[in-house]
């Protein structure tokens, strides 16, 4: 699993307590192609951190019925 940088997304999250996935447009306070950019961030990294936690839940799967 790759996860990309969070860039200008991580202050906002750490300002907020919150995981950069579930930050809103309220929340990143930018307009225009920034912030439609920002949110495609979002977006991208609630969809890779899904996959990721999928992943996880298969191969714990695995090992536990092999067991």
């Amino acid at each position: 699993m790759e996860v990309p940088d969070f860039n200008s997304l991580i202050a906002i999250s750490q300002d907020l307590s919150k995981p950069v996935f579930s930050l809103t447009r309220e929340e990143i306070k930018n307009s225009g192609s920034v912030a439609n950019n920002q949110l495609a961030s979002v977006e991208n990294f609630d969809n890779i951190y899904s996959q990721g936690a999928k992943k996880i839940i298969i191969l714990s799967d695995f090992i536990l019925n092999d067991i």
